[in-house]
């Protein structure tokens, strides 16, 4: 089953608009190329009780065209309560289901799926005038007296469509119903309300107790994600007999956020409830931090009784200000995970994965400046206009990070309750370090990727991530970014290519993936990069990154294989630099046809002594040495080795020529057996460059 939801989610503000949201994004299944040929529509009637109080009774019924797709999704989903995990979970802002009243059912007979709920706090009375949020979209279709219908009509990317039809019905007493379509909003008024008794708060504070300073600029934006990422949620119930007049409800994160204007109700009605969240602009000083920092979260709740008495109360909570490279996996709590299956567990327990997006900085100096060397490397060419110049800047941006010694390392993350908290590198880190995990290595690659132009994402899937490229035609390919491996477990691009793409349609099938888009997570729902302290002009260098330039993959002369193929690194070697002229000391790495080699030389005269190692496609590894090779004169070399390779004897003689600091040639290889008589031989391209002493 496909998830295409996860692209990037979006949830409309209302229970309605939510559900409509969930059912669209996530029954876009593979159902068959039968269904694939007509338009797959899903259509909702809902009916919304509104309380005086403001709590909504709601309850829908849900229909599929053609019929056969409502068994798709029985199917596809055996445990319902999966397509409304989101809407019963409680992320999102403004209301708050009540959890003991959800039931949802499945009517075989109709076809149908029924819904139904109670909500607190989905009206609400500010400057004395209730409001209920509408979805975008939701236009008008009558109003009488008190009864409201609206109509709400789109289609998805994958071609379904959603139809759905909302009866409301406002208390008896309210008076100037109007549809602010602007605003998204349904108003009216109803009298200031008096009783007798008093009124009693209930305060309780959902919060956040690890807030990650490498999104601090997502929790200032309520419009992301339709304000699921809140620090702090506060449920203000009115659980006496009389209204509380003048609600304000307020926040503070002490030094690390600026003060805000409190939240202000008019009024909360008995058995009624507001519900407030907190959206912090936090001090861009957060992104410095290293490591935790604690911080004081405190909820200020104020309201006054009908004799116009004061009566407040204030809850203060110890919360941790992640260090800029701790992430957090899922922002929700142990009893808001649904834990029903595979697929959902996984989801849960990753639902933070689209703030990965925000560790993807294109714009940073050090990536753009690498791009620059890439695009050198790449022969100039505009990335984003095709498919082929694409796979050349792609590939070449592989190559230079394996030139350059960028190595995959394993995670370091740990449990924290119910959170998975791992630490996770900007671009400049990775580049800085020269090693990274799957994800920083992903994220590190997307950012080059994004930073010309291409369409670049992330894969998050159970243990494992990987950068996604959409090409300039439309086709999708992942890159196993961990192939830069570290010593004998390096691969070349075309096996990157090739083990990404099939991970991609795996999970695809699994149905166990986050797959972010970078350009609509941080466009489209601004989930944008941290401002990060500057770096010097020179950084690169400092961090050991230097350009390279590229010789293409020669063909094997015989004995099988594609010289540029398979496990075999690029002909890449760096510029800038090698051994002087008359000296060969130091070490050498290149190919040979599908064999990696290393030669260290060490000098005596006119006369070199070393030894040569052999990885071969399977990561089988063979060792030889040679001594006393006269240095010619000129360009020209030739050496002689001998190896063992699985109990089989062999002799490499080696003859090329050098310019500088590469050496090029041909290998001719023996296979020997008893009494040294060759068995077999096979000759193959070779290409070295000196990397170091």
């Amino acid at each position: 089953m496909l998830h295409s939801w996860l692209n990037a989610k979006s949830r409309p503000t209302t229970l309605v608009a939510a559900c409509l949201a969930l059912m669209l994004g996530q029954l876009a299944l593979s159902s068959g190329p039968c269904q694939a040929q007509s338009q797959n529509s899903i259509i909702m009637k809902t009916y919304s009780r509104i309380l005086a109080n403001g709590t909504m009774h709601a309850s829908a019924v849900i229909r599929f065209k053609p019929e056969s797709y409502y068994d798709v999704v029985k199917a596809n989903y055996p445990d319902l309560y999966v397509l409304f995990r989101d809407v019963i979970n409680n992320g999102h802002a403004h209301w708050e289901v009540n959890r003991s009243t959800v039931n949802i059912s499945a009517n075989d007979a109709t076809e149908s799926i029924h819904l139904q709920m109670s909500v607190l706090g989905a009206a609400f009375c500010k400057e004395k005038q209730w409001r209920l949020e509408l979805s975008k979209g939701e236009t008008l279709v009558t109003k009488s007296k008190n009864k409201v219908i609206t109509s709400t009509v789109f289609i998805n990317s994958s071609g379904t469509m959603m139809n759905d039809t909302n009866t409301y019905i406002l208390p008896d007493n309210a008076s100037q119903i109007h549809l602010d379509t602007d605003q998204r909003v349904l108003a009216w008024d109803m009298p200031t309300p008096h009783a007798t008794g008093s009124p009693e708060l209930d305060l309780n504070l959902l919060y956040h107790k690890d807030i990650m300073s490498s999104d601090y600029k997502v929790y200032a934006d309520p419009g992301i994600d339709n304000g699921e990422y809140w620090i702090a949620k506060s449920v203000v119930r009115n659980t006496g007999h009389a209204p509380m007049y003048n609600v304000k409800v307020s926040y503070s994160l002490g030094e690390y956020a600026d003060s805000a204007a409190p939240d202000t109700y008019s009024y909360v009605m008995p058995g009624g409830a507001a519900v407030s969240c907190y959206y912090p602009l936090i001090s861009d000083k957060v992104a410095a931090f290293k490591t935790e920092n604690p911080a004081h979260l405190t909820v200020t709740c104020s309201y006054q009784d009908a004799h116009g008495h004061t009566h407040t109360e204030q809850h203060t909570r110890l919360v941790s200000l992640l260090g800029i490279n701790q992430f957090v996996f899922t922002n929700l709590t142990a009893d808001q995970v649904q834990m029903t299956n595979a697929v959902s567990n996984w989801m849960d327990m990753n639902n933070n994965a689209p703030l990965i997006a925000a560790y993807v900085t294109k714009t940073d100096d050090p990536v753009k400046q690498f791009a620059g060397y890439i695009s050198d490397l790449a022969g100039g060419v505009a990335a984003a206009d095709s498919d082929k110049d694409a796979i050349t800047w792609l590939q070449a941006a592989y190559n230079l990070e394996l030139v350059n010694d960028i190595v995959y390392q394993t995670p370091s993350g740990f449990l924290d309750g119910s959170h998975f908290m791992q630490d996770v590198k900007f671009p400049r880190d990775t580049l800085r370090a020269k090693s990274g995990t799957c994800i920083d290595l992903a994220i590190l690659y997307a950012s080059l990727a994004d930073s010309v132009g291409m369409n670049a994402n992330l894969m998050l899937v159970p243990g494992h991530c990987f950068s996604v490229i959409k090409l300039p035609g439309g086709q999708m390919i992942g890159v196993e970014n961990t192939g830069l491996g570290g010593g004998n477990e390096r691969r070349g691009f075309a096996w990157a290519v090739k083990m990404g793409t099939k991970e991609l349609q795996q999970h695809l099938q699994d149905g166990r993936f986050y797959l972010i888009n970078i350009d609509k997570a941080q466009g489209q729902y601004h989930i944008t990069p941290p401002s990060l302290p500057p770096v010097d002009a020179n950084f690169l260098r400092e961090c050991g990154i230097h350009r390279a330039h590229y010789v293409a993959d020669q063909p094997q002369l015989g004995g099988g294989g594609n010289g540029g193929g398979g496990n075999q690194p690029p002909q890449v070697f760096a510029g800038g630099g090698g051994p002087v002229a008359d000296s060969y000391v130091g070490t050498w790495t290149g190919v040979a046809g599908d064999k990696r080699l290393k030669m260290t030389f060490h000098q005596n005269g006119g006369f070199l002594n070393g030894s040569l190692t052999v990885i071969m496609p399977d990561g089988e590894i063979a060792t030889g040495s040679f001594r006393n090779v006269k240095i010619n004169a000129g360009d020209a070399v030739a050496f002689t080795c001998r190896v063992s390779i699985n109990g089989h004897a062999y002799s490499l003689d080696m003859n090329g020529s050098r310019h500088g600091g590469t050496i090029q040639g041909a290998i001719t290889v023996i296979q020997r057996g008893l009494f040294n008589i060759p068995l077999s031989t096979s000759k193959y391209l070779w290409n070295m460059q000196y990397t170091g002493q």
